[in-house]
């Protein structure tokens, strides 16, 4: 892990949870904590880097991604037969 500031909403931490659920990369924080208010596209060279850190260290290892269970395939496969409601 980095050495940079992983508190809810930070640069690193919106890095590393985005690529846990697999997400865009973005660059972006929520300076008063996750969806506690706006997110912030980030344009600090210095923020950026802390996002790409939290990004590419999850994004590496390919145990670090949000599984998504039995439940998320089967509805998949109920949508794609014609389920609905």
């Amino acid at each position: 892990m980095s050495n940079y500031p992983n508190w809810n909403g930070s640069p690193y931490d919106r890095g590393s949870t985005d690529a846990w659920y697999e997400r865009p990369y973005s660059p972006h924080k929520y300076p008063q904590g996750t969806y506690k208010c706006e997110p912030v596209t980030l344009t600090d060279p210095d923020e950026i880097a802390a996002y790409k850190a939290g990004y590419e260290e999850t994004h590496s290892d390919p145990m670090m991604r949000k599984d998504w269970g039995d439940s998320a395939r089967a509805a998949e496969a109920w949508w794609r037969h014609g389920g609905g409601i």
